[in-house]
């Protein structure tokens, strides 16, 4: 039997093999550039979040010192309207002698600007010591908050109006019974009431309040 020797096979590359180095070689450098631009795009993006972080860190900074510079001109602007506002205040004087000595209350309007009276309301009440006082009396419809005289009060600065009065003499001339609770000391004589104003400025409406024990003041002589 007769063994034949086999072909020798050339090593030698043709076109084809060319072309496929080719092609692999050229998707290698499209892989890289692909790469280079990935990472150029990621460095942008990162870029571009840094600034806009800056960005709105500055804007939240601004909007800080806006707010701080608002707050200010609003405080700024508060003082100024509570300089210039008025403010009333209600005066207690003493008045009258011997069994006709009594109180006069007279708001005073201690403000820059003119004071509105729209209303007011006063009572006296005879509690006992051991009683809580009332947190208000009830003063009548004319002096509810919603309520406002026909013809309204203006106080200019420094200028006052009797509000309200009391003669100690409406109590002796009174129940006895009251009058000698009074005398020993079982029950007092307060006296409750408010002058409700506007503020000319802020057309705000305010309130001037007083309680104040009489019988201590009439007997101290400390009005």
């Amino acid at each position: 039997m007769t063994i034949e020797l086999l072909p020798l096979l050339s090593a030698t590359r043709d076109w084809i093999d060319l072309l496929s180095l080719g092609v692999s070689f050229a998707l290698i450098l499209v892989g890289i550039a692909g790469i280079c631009v990935a990472l150029k795009t990621l460095e942008a993006v990162k870029r571009q979040a840094d600034e806009m972080l800056d960005q709105a860190a500055l804007m939240k900074e601004q909007t800080a010192v806006a707010e701080k510079a608002a707050n200010a001109a609003l405080l700024n602007a508060q003082a100024v309207i509570n300089a210039e506002r008025p403010w009333l205040l209600i005066v207690p004087k003493r008045s009258g002698e011997d069994k006709s000595i009594g109180v006069t209350f007279k708001a005073v309007n201690r403000g820059r600007s003119p004071a509105e009276v729209i209303n007011s309301g006063f009572r006296w009440v005879t509690p006992r010591y051991c009683e809580e006082l009332p947190d208000e009396p009830y003063f009548g419809e004319g002096a509810a908050p919603n309520a406002q005289w026909v013809h309204t009060k203006w106080l200019a600065p420094d200028d006052s109006y009797t509000a309200d009065s009391y003669n100690q003499s409406w109590i002796s001339e009174g129940s006895q019974e009251l009058l000698e609770e009074l005398n020993n000391g079982t029950r007092q004589v307060i006296l409750m009431g408010f002058v409700r104003y506007r503020d000319t400025i802020s057309n705000e409406v305010m309130k001037a309040n007083i309680a104040t024990e009489l019988r201590t003041m009439l007997q101290m002589g400390s009005i």
